[in-house]
C-alpha cells in the first residue's frame, strides 16, 4: 500500500484517528512520568513528540499543571488531541522536521514513536531532541529491546513501521547524544516489550553516564 515508512506511518495513524478508538492501550504506570515530574519546576515547559490523541499522557501532564506541547505526524490525530486537550498546545509536526526553538524544553516524552522511524536515523533525532533541551532537561522515552524491523498489523487492515535498536546500541546512541542515563527499566505496554529510559541532558563538557539497569 505505501513503500514509504513515513507515508505509511502518517496514512495508518490518520486511518486510527478516523476510527475514533479508544486508547489502545491502557497506560496505568504512571511511576516513570511522576518521577519525571517531580524534578521539574511548577510550569514547566514540556513537548510530546508522537502525541498522537494526546490520552493519557498529555493529558496527565497538563492536568499537573505543566505547559505542554504535543507533535504528531498526523494531522487527524491532532486534530483529536486539540478536543481532547485543549489546554495544551498540539502541532502537526514531522519528529525528523522539529521546528521549535532550540533549549526550550524542560522535558521531553516519547512514548511508543521513535521506532516508526527507520533505526539509521534514530541518532541523528536524539541528538536533535538534546538540542531543544535547556541545560541540564530532561528525556524519558521508549526504545527497542531488541534490534528488529517490520511492518505489523495493527488494527484490522491498518499496518504500522517499526525499527529498533538493541538495548546496548540505545544506550550508545544516548551517551554520545549527550545525556547522563539516570535509570533504565524493561517496560511492557499491552503485548509490546521496550526498553524505557530517563535520562538528563549534560550541562557541561564534561561527559559521564549514571546508569542503573533493572
Amino acid at each position: 500500500m505505501h513503500s514509504d515508512p513515513k507515508t505509511l506511518i502518517k496514512y495508518s495513524y490518520n486511518q486510527l484517528a478516523l476510527k475514533n478508538l479508544p486508547c489502545r492501550y491502557i497506560f496505568k504506570d504512571w511511576k516513570h512520568i511522576d518521577k519525571l515530574l517531580q524534578n521539574l519546576p511548577p510550569g514547566a515547559n514540556i513537548l510530546d513528540i508522537g502525541c498522537g490523541d494526546g490520552m493519557p499522557i498529555s493529558q496527565y501532564i497538563v492536568g499537573k499543571s505543566f505547559n505542554l506541547t504535543g507533535i504528531d505526524l498526523s494531522e487527524k490525530q491532532i486534530e483529536l488531541a486539540k478536543n481532547n486537550i485543549p489546554q495544551g498546545n498540539f502541532l502537526t509536526m514531522d519528529m525528523e522536521n522539529i521546528t521549535l526553538p532550540e533549549k526550550s524544553f524542560d522535558a521531553l516524552v516519547i512514548f511508543n514513536s521513535l521506532f516508526h522511524v527507520p533505526r539509521e536515523y534514530h541518532q541523528h533525532l536524539i541528538k536533535k531532541f538534546n538540542s531543544l533541551l535547556k541545560n541540564g532537561g530532561y528525556l524519558m522515552m521508549t526504545l527497542g529491546l531488541i534490534e528488529h524491523e517490520s511492518i505489523d498489523e495493527e488494527y484490522e487492515d491498518i499496518k504500522l513501521f517499526k525499527s529498533k535498536w538493541g538495548k546496548e546500541k540505545n544506550v550508545q546512541i544516548l551517551i554520545d547524544s549527550e545525556f547522563s542515563l539516570l535509570y533504565s527499566e524493561n517496560y511492557k505496554v499491552g503485548n509490546l516489550e521496550q526498553m524505557l529510559i530517563f535520562a538528563k541532558k549534560i550541562s557541561n563538557d564534561k561527559r559521564h553516564t549514571i546508569y542503573k539497569d533493572k
